[in-house]
């Protein structure tokens, strides 16, 4: 009799916890819903950039320009290190930016994500979702080491605290 009993709580709670999830995964599909409709605004056809990316938990959105262009460069804008590369396509995003306090720093505050937080990047029409891994801090050599095909998304800025690092912040794509 207790063993049922038991059988019994335990199912109970473990279908409670199928329950909160599936209650969390929905609240997250709309969270990320709202987030494309509010991008279907921003970004048109004739907008100058390749992509946008969205932090919302640092409150970062900022559109980055296709390798090739004169304003891709991180004295101006987010800089696209890597290729062009399309987010459905099997290949890492590189996105590099300012860690300081000007109007261009606009990874000033990636410092405050942690693993788990989400970043978005919107390219043709298409909202894609990616989770923080890993933070990595290298040092600075011009080349940043990564596994291949581990990562989707990569950023990378100077350390505030240390000025012979980078601070690398690798992001997985996500379906939702």
């Amino acid at each position: 009799m207790k063993k049922r009993i038991l059988i019994l709580i335990l199912l109970f709670i473990s279908s409670s916890f199928l329950w909160i999830k599936n209650v969390n995964d929905t609240i997250s599909n709309q969270r990320s819903l709202l987030l494309y409709d509010n991008y279907q605004t921003k970004e048109t056809k004739t907008s100058p950039y390749y992509g946008i990316l969205k932090i919302p938990k640092i409150e970062l959105e900022q559109g980055y320009f296709a390798k090739e262009n004169n304003q891709n460069t991180v004295e101006k804008n987010i800089e696209q290190i890597s290729l062009n590369c399309h987010p459905e396509e099997n290949c890492t995003i590189l996105l590099a930016a300012h860690s300081g306090n000007s109007n261009i720093s606009y990874f000033k505050n990636l410092d405050k994500l942690t693993i788990g937080d989400q970043a978005y990047i919107l390219k043709d029409q298409k909202l894609y979702t990616y989770q923080l891994k890993a933070i990595d801090y290298q040092q600075k050599s011009g080349y940043i080491v990564l596994p291949k095909n581990t990562y989707q998304l990569v950023l990378t800025t100077c350390s505030k605290k240390n000025s012979q690092l980078q601070e690398v912040y690798l992001f997985q794509k996500i379906n939702l």
